[in-house]
């Protein structure tokens, strides 16, 4: 699955591919990683893995040179964002895949009803639309929304009006860097029993809905920003946390006490 996004040159409706990628798989006990505590800083000591970002069309607010981290500790969820710098009617989304169903694209989301919901929907508050078409692979189920004031969870739903789970513990604020926690349930995750969390990054502006070329856990970029063209994903792109919570052996335990990254290459 090495990793190459295809910018396709074309008019409005354009759209750029991802080719192949790579994904990255997180193996995680949440009763043996790390403790994180959100507040006080990022920390790598806090964290069990990380990705790196890519692209910098909107000056690297996620994108190259910014670290996301991640955790699972019992049974909440963990990302730190380093360094993001997010302004303006600039928002992050991060897609998850958590459970089977979820969405192909965004072209069916018409959410529009304030800024967050607009930016989910690839949408903006005004006018525009910029459609993420997911590899079959990836269907996500809910998405955060990162705001310069504000850090919230949605549950996607196509053809109307996203469910608002809630505002999500954060510190500092968002304009700078970024650290949050969400239960698992609140994802549809109980425990115990293993799990598995796909997600990637991605970042547009929700006035107008011109995206970003910038990522996180999608593994590249094209060379420029989407804007308000369609952009396709390829196989495999995004980062995985497999939640384990129970090792049955110390053989299979020690790694998980560790970072764990699985490159799996595409088939065909």
């Amino acid at each position: 699955m090495g990793t190459s996004l295809v910018a396709a040159a074309s008019a409005a409706m354009a759209a750029v591919a991802g080719a192949s990628a790579q994904s990255i798989n997180f193996q995680i006990n949440p009763q043996a990683s790390p403790t994180t505590t959100v507040g006080g800083g990022i920390s790598a000591g806090e964290y069990f893995g990380s990705t790196t970002g890519t692209g910098n069309g909107f000056g690297s607010m996620i994108g190259a040179g910014r670290t996301l981290r991640t955790n699972v500790r019992g049974t909440s969820l963990f990302f730190g964002l380093e360094g993001s710098g997010l302004s303006g009617n600039d928002i992050g989304v991060m897609y998850l895949d958590t459970r089977a169903g979820g969405i192909a694209s965004t072209s069916g989301l018409t959410d529009a009803g304030d800024p967050g919901r607009a930016a989910v929907s690839g949408r903006g508050t005004g006018s525009g639309q910029s459609v993420l078409n997911f590899g079959s692979d990836f269907r996500p189920d809910y998405a955060i929304t990162f705001q310069t004031n504000f850090i919230g969870l949605f549950q996607i739903v196509e053809g109307n009006s996203h469910v608002f789970v809630g505002a999500l513990a954060q510190s500092p604020t968002p304009a700078s860097s970024m650290e949050v926690s969400v239960a698992l349930s609140n994802l549809g995750i109980t425990q115990p029993g293993v799990a598995t969390i796909r997600y990637m990054m991605t970042l547009l502006n929700a006035e107008n809905a011109f995206r970003s070329n910038e990522f996180q856990g999608a593994g590249s970029s094209p060379s420029s920003n989407i804007g308000v063209n369609s952009f396709t994903f390829g196989q495999n792109q995004f980062a995985q946390i497999t939640i384990i919570p129970n090792p049955v052996a110390a053989v299979t335990a020690a790694p998980l006490l560790g970072l764990v990254i699985a490159r799996r290459r595409r088939i065909g």
